[in-house]
């Protein structure tokens, strides 16, 4: 459209020609605000109203819009009815939501990814829509955006907005089970003031172990060789073994957890303790004739009843 000047107009200072003119040159530099996307009665009125032109910004561009008739409204039954012009936020096309007859009709709620451009009151007789009938509600910023531009923003759940730039915290945040994800999602050390998505690394320091497994308790029966599937995929760096209580003995109560080295020592014909074996599939453990360490009370060395603890293996790579 063709540019003009703004300047408030004065009655009383602005004589002649200059005040028709300069009234004519500041709706020129209105109308493209004002008139954009306005809902009014056509040229000869029938059920249907008209939108005009308006431009949109996607982030990207500038889009024009050209004036649009919209679908025809019906005239309800028994009761007065409000519908709802309204605008696709992405593209600016008009729809028509149509509301529910009563004695003191409400507006009917506009729909997600959808701008307000004017309500429509129908009664019973009408069998043309005037511009008496049409309620501007116009409200047009979130134009261009689209839907993605208006995710649910909260604290906790699945409405905590996404960040896709540069953000600050002013305050400490927890997180819940799902972690907090920073740095590449496919591994590396980003290094100092970074966690990695696959938790390979913090604050630059490679991390020692990134994934973990623990095995269903069993019986420390003496003589057997448990074969426990780990999926790590990988051989595990660290095996630690458990000795878990299961009923009272030596002093210990039910509970207590005695770690055990892994070695087979042998005394005389018996074979006492366990070895470990690993590779990239199991954990083979194997358990000597019985065990013997220390008691809780007294402090001296005896042998374990082996329905009386379990074995607890849990491994790291």
């Amino acid at each position: 459209m063709t540019i003009a000047s703004f300047t408030p107009t004065n009655y009383n200072t602005q004589t002649g020609t200059a005040y028709p003119l300069q009234i004519d040159a500041n709706f020129a530099v209105l109308q493209q605000v004002g008139a954009a996307f306005a809902a009014q009665a056509q040229a000869t009125p029938d059920m249907s109203v008209l939108v005009n032109a308006g431009d949109l910004f996607s982030g990207a561009g500038v889009t024009a819009v050209v004036a649009q008739t919209s679908a025809s409204f019906t005239a309800p039954t028994g009761n007065p009815r409000i519908d709802r012009v309204v605008l696709a936020q992405a593209t600016g096309t008009v729809s028509v939501v149509t509301g529910t007859p009563a004695a003191s009709p409400a507006p009917p709620a506009i729909p997600a990814g959808f701008e307000p451009c004017a309500q429509v009151l129908l009664q019973t007789t009408t069998t043309a829509i005037t511009n008496s009938l049409i309620t501007d509600e116009r409200c047009l910023s979130s134009l261009g955006l689209g839907s993605a531009a208006f995710a649910p923003i909260g604290t906790a759940g699945t409405v905590v907005p996404e960040l896709s730039g540069a953000n600050t915290w002013s305050a400490e945040q927890t997180f819940g089970t799902g972690g907090v994800v920073v740095g590449s999602p496919t591994g590396g050390n980003l290094g100092t003031g970074t966690i990695n998505a696959q938790g390979v690394a913090v604050n630059g320091v490679s991390l020692p172990f990134t994934q973990s497994f623990s095995a269903t308790p069993f019986p420390a029966a003496g003589g057997s060789r448990i074969v426990l599937a780990h999926g790590l995929s990988v051989e595990p760096t660290l095996i630690n073994l458990v000795l878990q209580c299961v009923t009272a003995e030596l002093g210990y109560s039910v509970g207590a957890r005695v770690r055990i080295p892994p070695g087979i020592f042998v005394n005389g014909s018996s074979g006492y303790g366990t070895a470990v074996i690993a590779d990239n599939t199991n954990i083979y453990v194997i358990v000597g004739g019985i065990f013997i360490f220390n008691g809780n009370s007294p402090y001296t060395a005896a042998e374990i009843t082996g329905a009386n603890w379990e074995l607890c293996v849990t491994a790291w790579a």
